[in-house]
């Protein structure tokens, strides 16, 4: 059973909501509870997860103070944690190891825009066993250093993948990194 309910607007939100509900080719009253969903979904995600969200210029502006050196720290926790969390999951689970691919699939899913939002775009191809990862972001390039070595540690943990150093590059707001067993 549906129920109707109203809101005020202003005229200047009004106007946003017709804009973006036709782009969407949507209703005002669609792209509202869709909005809510979306909210919804992903502050019961932050909460059970024990996460929080916080400000892009903010990690923006972490990630410019580091050094090379506190990247690779930092990526290094995260990507432990990470790997933890996946094996426990088998553990609970009582599965084997995930196969890479499915493991990326649902990498480059949750990260993306739609979910936790860490790239705008990422992406991953396979060929004669090298993995070619792309992404974009909107922070810097320390932003891109740390995205290649978060991907490249989680990959050596949890499948004993190798970054290839040559075949890596890192610009302001996007990143390609290839990887081998």
């Amino acid at each position: 059973m549906s129920k109707t309910i109203g809101i005020r607007v202003d005229e200047e939100l009004d106007q946003e909501l017709e804009t973006l509900a036709e782009s969407m080719n949507l209703k005002k009253s669609q792209l509202i509870k869709q909005a809510f969903k979306e909210w919804h979904r992903t502050r019961e995600g932050i909460q059970g997860q024990n996460m929080m969200q916080v400000d892009s210029v903010l990690i923006a502006a972490v990630f410019e103070h580091l050094s090379q050196d506190e990247i690779i720290a930092v990526a290094d926790s995260l990507s432990s944690h990470v790997a933890s969390l996946i094996r426990i999951r088998q553990i609970e689970e009582n599965r084997q190891e995930e196969p890479i691919q499915k493991f990326l699939d649902n990498f480059t899913r949750l990260t993306s825009s739609r979910h936790f939002g860490w790239f705008t775009k990422l992406n991953y191809s396979t060929d004669d066993g090298i993995i070619s990862i792309y992404g974009f972001h909107t922070l810097n390039k320390s932003y891109s250093r740390y995205a290649v070595e978060l991907l490249h540690q989680v990959l050596q943990k949890l499948y004993k993948y190798k970054l290839i150093n040559d075949e890596v590059t890192v610009t302001d707001n996007s990143f390609i990194l290839k990887l081998k067993q």
